[in-house]
């Protein structure tokens, strides 16, 4: 199926990207043209796949490839190494003392949340402890093979808040992940932007490219928390200060409660 998906896509020009296909390879999946494997979780290798070295080479393949793998590590966090109790707490929570971010969600938002922590309940056991550990080593295995790391956050999982989860993605990566902010940074902008094939509109700050800017108070190389210190966004060429972002979450939070 992923052949005939792969030469399709091809055929009518088209972008492809998923999780890495469990009846291929991942240097197959690579040479058949898939751009970016979702989930460091389906990207990661069986442990018994060889030593490092060999490992390195197969991640090598995706980066000439040029497969990029967007890691959405920070899901894994929230939907496998937080205890369920917990998501299941801040659901119940409707006066948002848990997690105050709750109120900008909406009603069928936290029953997706519900209903994908109920079909959880019946998967098999299994130790998400050392999953997580085996995607982290492999996600620096990939990041020295050359394999561009992208940031996403894969909406609608429990505890992945939108908007909020692309900074603590981005936190993730350079403490976890040992990416450079600069690097974690591309992952959200330049690299992203090669990817979906937008690299001649997004991506980067230049004269005739779209005018959609972060404006920040404090430096992200530096600390890549800042990139939560924002001063202004620039939206199609329209700004957004302060007073105007705080607006648009009250009216996240009135939608939200309709």
């Amino acid at each position: 199926e992923f052949r005939a998906l792969a030469s399709e896509a091809r055929r009518q020009g088209m972008l492809l990207a998923g999780h890495a296909p469990r009846d291929v390879s991942l240097a197959e999946a690579a040479d058949s043209g898939m751009r970016s494997i979702e989930h460091m979780e389906t990207a990661m290798l069986e442990p018994g796949d060889g030593n490092e070295a060999e490992r390195r080479a197969r991640f090598e393949r995706l980066a000439r490839a040029g497969t990029a793998i967007t890691a959405t590590m920070i899901t894994d966090v929230a939907y496998r190494q937080t205890p369920d109790s917990v998501a299941y707490a801040v659901i119940a929570d409707t006066l948002n003392r848990i997690d105050p971010r709750r109120r900008y969600l909406s009603d069928e938002m936290l029953a997706a949340w519900k209903f994908g922590l109920d079909t959880k309940q019946l998967e098999e056991p299994n130790d998400w402890a050392e999953s997580h550990r085996r995607q982290l080593a492999d996600l620096r295995l990939a990041r020295q093979a050359g394999v561009q790391i992208l940031v996403g956050t894969d909406l609608g999982v429990s505890l992945v808040y939108p908007g909020f989860s692309v900074h603590e993605e981005l936190q993730y990566l350079v403490e976890k992940g040992g990416l450079a902010p600069l690097e974690a940074l591309r992952g959200a902008t330049v690299y992203a932007a090669r990817t979906l094939g937008l690299a001649d509109s997004v991506g980067i700050i230049a004269q005739g490219m779209q005018a959609d800017l972060v404006l920040l108070t404090a430096d992200p190389l530096r600390e890549i928390q800042n990139t939560t210190a924002i001063a202004a966004v620039v939206l199609n060429g329209r700004i957004l200060d302060r007073a105007a972002l705080k607006q648009l979450l009250a009216q996240a939070e009135t939608n939200a409660n309709q």
